[in-house]
């Protein structure tokens, strides 16, 4: 089937990113949930704890293989992106870790623990007013 050979592609991909990152990333820990917590759904619930991963949480996989991938195609610039948080942080630091200078906009009102986690991966923040159609604005004059 079709179906099977796409779905097969898709198992690969993921086994190549997990690879991947299992070098890069903290491994977290998988922990699961007592059963008599689960109020519906399958007798057994497992949950990854990604908030374990240095910059607090899953965005750091996507962050780290999107760059990861950018590298297999040619060593690039730089990279910027705009952000309220937990994006910025993570494509920080993960650029940290891929050797690749980064630009995060924020804004104005960006939680200090957060910006000072964007600078700490040595990444450079600009702050900009509170909307996101500001941020976007600022990246793109940039």
């Amino acid at each position: 089937m079709i179906g099977d050979s796409r779905h097969e592609r898709i198992a690969t991909l993921a086994r190549e990113a997990a690879t991947m990152l299992r070098e890069k990333l903290i491994q977290t820990p998988l922990v699961q949930i007592p059963a008599h917590l689960v109020v519906a759904g399958p007798d057994r619930l497992l949950v990854k704890l990604e908030c374990c991963q240095r910059s607090g949480s899953f965005k750091a996989r996507g962050a780290t293989h999107f760059l990861e991938r950018l590298l297999q195609e040619g060593v690039p610039a730089g990279v910027l992106t705009y952000s309220s948080g937990n994006h910025g942080r993570a494509v920080a630091e993960a650029a940290e870790v891929l050797g690749i200078p980064a630009l995060v906009v924020a804004p104005e009102s960006i939680d200090s623990l957060k910006a000072q986690a964007v600078i700490d991966a040595g990444a450079e923040l600009v702050r900009v007013g509170p909307t996101s159609d500001e941020r976007k604005q600022r990246a793109e004059q940039i």
